[in-house]
């Protein structure tokens, strides 16, 4: 599904809008912070990242406010992000970048973990991102 981003930074206070059409109606979510968003194909819903507030929030294709969780943390990790991934058993998964030398590969790669619908998101390791 194709989704389209646009990002407002007038007036001091970020705001998203995210649209996508779904059985030919424009859907359209307004958000008041700076996101981004992924469709997980698996589970039928889109997946809104809201960076600021570290938590993913989950829209059906209706654009109806589903559930939100909480962005777990990695120890030596930066969060960086959502990525669809077929290895997930949602379809998405978690970017994580190392912030030391003491974790991941010798090239620094961000790294993909299963997005899992818990209190704690973090699933297992699926792979590097490239």
């Amino acid at each position: 599904m194709k989704m389209e981003r646009v990002f407002n930074r007038e007036g001091g206070s970020p705001s998203t809008t995210l649209t996508w059409v779904q059985e030919g109606k424009l859907i359209e979510i307004n958000l008041r912070f700076d996101a981004s968003a992924v469709f997980s194909k698996k589970l039928n819903l889109v997946f809104v990242e809201a960076y600021a507030d570290m938590e993913v929030q989950l829209y059906k294709l209706n654009g109806e406010f589903v559930e939100k969780y909480k962005i777990a943390t990695l120890k030596h990790y930066s969060f960086r992000g959502l990525n669809q991934n077929i290895n997930s058993k949602t379809g998405v998964s978690l970017l994580f970048h190392p912030d030391t030398s003491e974790v991941g590969n010798e090239w620094g790669d961000i790294e993909q973990y299963e997005f899992i619908k818990k209190d704690n998101t973090l699933g297992k390791y699926l792979n590097i991102y490239r």
